[in-house]
């Protein structure tokens, strides 16, 4: 693998901010650009572009510019837009899968129609077009049921409600486009989760989809992010994400021991991937938000310049401001987590330190890690 890389990763949130500080400790990289990016990004010495990430042609001028290996995409909107057919016209590298294969994110219809195609283990599900009809088919599927509204939901969209008057008041919301909450917290790994049952999510679910990816000649270069459910009968997908998902990003490269620049650039080149390792130590991340999201989005919260503490890292979505005078910008404004030796002790840990915050007009969830560790704060 070169050396010296200058790589550009398109987005702007929490998402894109651990992609980007993750590639920046390669020692094959030299630079990393972020389009548009944030403002907390200086801090790690990553440089924000503001180019909108929709802007293909700019972007594609940056590119070239600036003599870029290879881009990393980090919105599920560009990737179904097309910004990977539109790079690779040009002999452009790009990490991410073509519009073809993005469908599988952007289509909840299709990405089921590839699942029975190809075998893979799901839900019974029927697709409605009216909220009256979806209501009146509820007693067909019993409870639990599995909602999810068709198209792009910025990976909000999935809603499991245990009854009735939840599943009705949902599909309501839903067909009136409701808004829904992105993750509010993330944790690595999952203890509750044990070795018989990741295997048999390997085989059942993972194995078929790769197997239906070649079958189907999709040239699949990118992330696919398995949404699924364990039941009595087994692991059952509910959805695929065809991009890193947030604020799970944020919790699973810091357990990488691997290289993340030589596993992407081994997947732009078309190379053998190197083995994936871990670190043992646990991650957990929460996300502070602004006051009334996701519904009323209230900005201008002064951050200032969090305080350091060894263990703690913070990562910037929703700010602007300079690094050293952040302010909030609406939305998940950052994700606060604790790298540690356990799941609990990385727990008390981001709740400690959350505690010590006071910042007007924000809010954070306090269950973070509950069914891995019982405690809730």
């Amino acid at each position: 693998m070169k050396d010296k890389l200058k790589i550009l990763v398109v987005g702007s949130g929490g998402r894109e901010f651990a992609v980007a500080r993750a590639l920046k400790k390669s020692t094959h990289v030299a630079e990393v650009f972020c389009t548009p990016g944030n403002s907390g990004m200086a801090a790690i010495g990553v440089k924000a572009t503001g180019i909108p990430e929709d802007d293909f042609k700019a972007l594609k001028d940056f590119a070239i510019k600036e003599d870029i290996a290879w881009t990393f995409v980090g919105p599920e909107d560009a990737l179904v837009a097309g910004i990977v057919d539109y790079f690779h016209a040009f002999d452009l590298k790009i990490f991410g899968p073509n519009a073809r294969a993005a469908q599988l994110e952007e289509s909840k219809d299709y990405a089921l129609q590839f699942m029975e195609k190809y075998q893979v283990p799901h839900p019974r599900y029927e697709t409605f077009q009216r909220v009256e009809t979806a209501i009146s088919a509820l007693p067909d599927f019993g409870l639990p049921v599995v909602l999810k509204e068709d198209g792009l939901a910025g990976g909000k969209g999935v809603i499991i409600a245990e009854d009735q008057e939840t599943a009705e008041i949902t599909l309501t919301e839903m067909f009136a486009k409701g808004p829904n909450t992105g993750g509010m917290g993330s944790y690595s790994p999952v203890p509750q989760l044990s070795q018989a049952e990741y295997q048999e999510i390997v085989d059942q679910l993972v194995e078929p989809t790769s197997k239906g990816l070649l079958a189907g000649g999709y040239d699949y270069h990118g992330v696919l992010y398995l949404g699924l459910m364990m039941t009595k009968q087994g692991p059952k997908m509910i959805e695929y994400n065809v991009r890193l998902g947030d604020p799970e990003t944020e919790v699973v490269l810091p357990r990488l021991k691997s290289d993340f620049a030589e596993l992407v650039a081994a997947c732009v080149n078309d190379e053998e991937m190197p083995s994936v390792e871990e670190k043992d130590e646990a991650v957990l991340g929460v996300i502070l938000a602004a006051e009334g999201y996701p519904k009323k989005l209230l900005k201008g919260q002064k951050l200032g310049q969090l305080p350091a503490e060894d263990g703690i890292f913070v990562d910037c979505a929703n700010v602007t401001g300079l690094a050293a005078d952040l302010a909030g910008s609406g939305g998940r404004i950052l994700m606060v987590r604790a790298e540690e030796a356990d799941l609990k002790e990385a727990q008390e840990h981001v709740y400690a330190y959350l505690a010590k915050l006071d910042i007007p007009q924000t809010f954070y969830r306090r269950d973070i890690g509950y069914r891995a560790t019982g405690k809730r704060f």
